[in-house]
């Protein structure tokens, strides 16, 4: 079964409305483009600096992407509700997160010494010591004699698994972002009315707007 995706909670404003110029356009793909490239600068920005300059390379992203956007017929409120979610949703926390997880970076994700060769050494004799123990307490079922050795080759990796484990989370949170946009947006759709397509559609090249419709209680006698 499928993981529920709590969309709302996402981008609370502004509906999304439809995009035709193509999928490099929707709003899932649009995050996943912003994103990477906030993904390639981020650790080179201050802490103090960091917020502005997610941001300008965020809009520097969007700007780029504008033109051919509207050289293949994108509608222009489509494309400016999409740099509100951007700019005004997705941003915000993706900054939040993106400065957290370059603290942890540059601190070695909190392992004690960065991980040097002495920190392993005393990582691996505290678990061979523990898992001596352990094996040692008869009311702790063991079926492995080896435990205490498993458990010291283990320790001595600890600082990658520690890596490995934040950047996982980091990794998961871009990707959940990406995944609830274009949830969002397909959502949204759906919801859209006969008016708002005709609306849409009506801002194409070439393509005039249609005359208001009058429905039969509203006929003029």
């Amino acid at each position: 079964m499928s993981e529920k995706i709590d969309v709302p909670d996402l981008i609370p404003s502004s509906a999304v409305g439809i995009n035709l110029a193509g999928a490099d356009y929707d709003l899932g793909n649009v995050i996943y483009r912003v994103l990477t490239e906030c993904e390639h600068r981020r650790r080179s920005f201050p802490a103090d600096q960091a917020e502005r300059m997610l941001l300008g390379i965020a809009r520097q992203k969007l700007d780029e992407l504008r033109p051919g956007y509207v050289e293949l017929g994108g509608s222009a409120p489509y494309w400016e509700s999409l740099e509100r979610e951007v700019l005004g949703n997705v941003m915000p926390r993706y900054v939040r997160r993106g400065i957290e997880q370059t603290r942890l970076e540059e601190r070695d994700y909190g392992v004690w010494r960065r991980g040097d060769m002495l920190a392993r050494v005393l990582f691996s004799v505290g678990a061979l010591t523990v898992g001596g123990i352990i094996i040692a307490l008869p009311f702790i079922p063991v079926f492995e004699n080896a435990f205490a050795f498993f458990s010291a080759f283990a320790a001595w990796f600890y600082p990658e698994l520690q890596k490995t484990m934040h950047d996982a989370k980091h990794t998961r949170l871009l990707n959940r972002m990406v995944t609830e946009g274009q949830a969002y947006q397909t959502l949204n759709q759906k919801l859209l009315t006969g008016a708002a397509l005709d609306e849409a559609f009506a801002m194409l090249p070439g393509r005039t707007p249609k005359p208001p419709r009058i429905d039969e209680d509203q006929s003029i006698h």
